[in-house]
């Protein structure tokens, strides 16, 4: 489960969360400004774009934001604001 937390989502309707080509399998709301996903299960290990897409079509690309492995001792949660690492995210994108 990836937490998407960040202001003004709720205008944005019901989201639609794409790890790399893969959509989530489930959505779902925990209150205002914060939303959840289950990431749909990869055979291929490696880092991949988070894609969001809110009900009026704006999208919302994180790169590389996401990493599969076939092995984890525990999932850590990283709360993403504006910046990561001083790169400002997320890239809104075209519709």
């Amino acid at each position: 489960m990836v937490f998407i937390r960040g202001t003004n989502l709720e205008e944005m309707g019901t989201l639609t969360v794409y790890f790399g080509n893969k959509r989530a399998q489930k959505t779902g709301v925990t209150r205002a400004g914060e939303h959840w996903a289950i990431a749909p299960p990869n055979a291929t290990e490696g880092l991949f774009d988070v894609r969001i897409v809110g009900a009026d079509g704006d999208a919302y690309l994180l790169p590389l934001g996401f990493e599969y492995v076939k092995h984890a001792d525990m999932a850590e949660c990283v709360n993403i604001s504006h910046q990561i690492n001083g790169t400002m995210v997320p890239k809104r994108q075209e519709k």
